[in-house]
């Protein structure tokens, strides 16, 4: 009721106010049936093809349902109900109603919105929310092509809102490769200086034909959520520790080291071990190396074990042989369980190792190997295979997990290790050959909860992780 007051006069007033309000639901009604005869282009079926109708403030309750039953009568809504909660207040009735699936919502609240029964008809715009959900991921245009990263459980780590590095605790990864594509637009925030051993100067720029070097980059640190368009999509690809351009979390540093023009170019373990120097004097936590040969090299050693007593993560590709003989540098260890650098060998989706990756007893890990979209040095896009495009799974998650967690680098590694999916099953003939399995992000990141609360987590192997307390 919109009065209290009982008074002759007011219930008189009262009449003539439902009285008015008959005449308004009659010459709405009149309207609406003039209105039928051209009823709205139909249209391809939307999701959501609601409408929001609020209703004129003289009309009372009864009134006010008994035309919201008469417009889902009149056009055949499939849906209508009552938002009261929602309402400006009391005076005015809002209903939500569900069009059929082509009917043209826009024209309809046009129509609607002249009735004097009518206070107000839109449609009920779609809206979606801007962190990263477990099953549809970023916006990024070019994600329905990285479904991989679903199976390694990258997917269910960003929704714990792991897409980046933590801005009080910033990890740089140097990538030793081709250069990187210092202008793409989809990396070009999280670039950061590095030096090209090429032209001896520091703009390690990727001008290779084959792009090797931005592509590495662009599995580690591709922007997400980064230049949104005006219907809710974004650029590109979607890196690892790309992080979120929506809510504003930076992603991992690229240091972009160029050791070699083109995949055809004169490539040395001396460069190589330069390079590392490099990153090491220059404030990196984590390098990847896709780039190997089957001689070890003493220099190349040196600069390793320097980088590893310093306690930065050295990743490396396991090499694209399909044989057992150690690959360097992926292959040197530091005398216990291999650690001194990280060998990723190639997996299938299926988990089945890639027919032409390395395998052995010094491979660590493995991570996807097989049509990895990632960035071109054109500013583009292409799709990768290869253990070159494998390491960078590992380095990226590496960098997430030191960053977010503060995690050391000898922590950070035990935690993907020991949260490995085993492969065994699927690889009879390489059982033990591809270290402790494919990566799976989700139970790595899941961790820094089970330990913070000295609790053991779920699925895992014999944890060699030490106690990691949140202060």
């Amino acid at each position: 009721m919109l009065f209290a007051n009982h008074t002759p006069g007011a219930i008189r007033l009262q009449h003539r106010l439902r009285a008015l309000a008959f005449l308004l639901l009659l010459a709405g009604c009149l309207l609406l049936s003039a209105y039928r005869l051209t009823l709205p282009h139909w249209h391809a079926a939307t999701a959501g093809n609601q409408l929001i109708i609020t209703f004129h403030p003289a009309l009372n309750d009864r009134d006010a349902a008994r035309s919201a039953v008469a417009l889902r009568e009149q056009f055949g809504m499939q849906g209508l109900r009552e938002l009261t909660p929602l309402s400006i207040d009391s005076a005015h009735p809002v209903y939500l109603a569900d069009l059929a699936p082509r009917v043209d919502a826009a024209e309809l609240a046009a129509t609607l919105a002249a009735s004097p029964l009518v206070a107000q008809a839109e449609p009920n715009a779609p809206r979606q929310t801007l962190a990263i959900d477990e099953r549809a991921g970023p916006l990024d245009t070019e994600f329905i092509a990285q479904e991989y990263y679903n199976d390694i459980g990258i997917v269910a780590m960003w929704s714990r809102g792991l897409t980046g590095s933590n801005p009080d605790s910033p990890v740089t990864v140097a990538v030793i490769d081709t250069g990187v594509d210092l202008d793409h637009p989809d990396i070009d925030a999280n670039v950061v200086p590095g030096f090209d051993f090429v032209e001896d100067d520091d703009l390690a720029q990727d001008v290779s034909s084959n792009s090797h070097g931005s592509s590495v980059a662009g599995i580690i640190s591709a922007e997400i959520n980064n230049d949104l368009d005006g219907v809710g999509r974004a650029r590109g690809v979607a890196g690892i520790g790309g992080g979120d351009a929506q809510d504003k979390t930076p992603g991992l540093q690229l240091m972009p080291l160029r050791i070699v023009a083109d995949k055809s170019g004169a490539l040395s373990c001396a460069t190589i071990a330069e390079a590392i120097d490099y990153a090491r004097t220059h404030g990196a936590q984590v390098i990847n190396i896709s780039i190997g040969g089957a001689e070890p090299c003493t220099l190349e050693q040196a600069a390793i074990e320097r980088a590893y007593t310093d306690g930065i993560a050295v990743v490396a590709a396991a090499g694209n042989g399909n044989s057992a003989a150690p690959f360097y540098p992926a292959a040197y260890g530091a005398g216990t369980a291999d650690a001194m650098v990280i060998a990723v060998a190639g997996v299938n989706t299926d988990g089945v190792k890639a027919a032409r990756s390395n395998y052995g007893s010094w491979v660590d890990i493995a991570a996807p190997f097989q049509d990895i979209r990632t960035l071109s040095a054109d500013g583009g896009y292409l799709t990768r295979n290869g253990t070159s495009f494998s390491a960078p799974f590992v380095s990226g998650l590496l960098g997430v997990l030191m960053s977010n967690y503060g995690w050391s680098r000898d922590e950070a590694v035990a935690a993907i290790l020991t949260t490995a999916d085993n492969l065994d099953s699927v690889n009879p003939d390489y059982a033990g050959l591809l270290g402790a399995g494919r990566i799976n992000a989700d139970r790595a990141s899941a961790l820094f909860a089970d330990y913070a609360t000295n609790s053991a987590p779920a699925n895992r192997h014999t944890v060699h992780l030490p106690l990691i307390v949140q202060e």
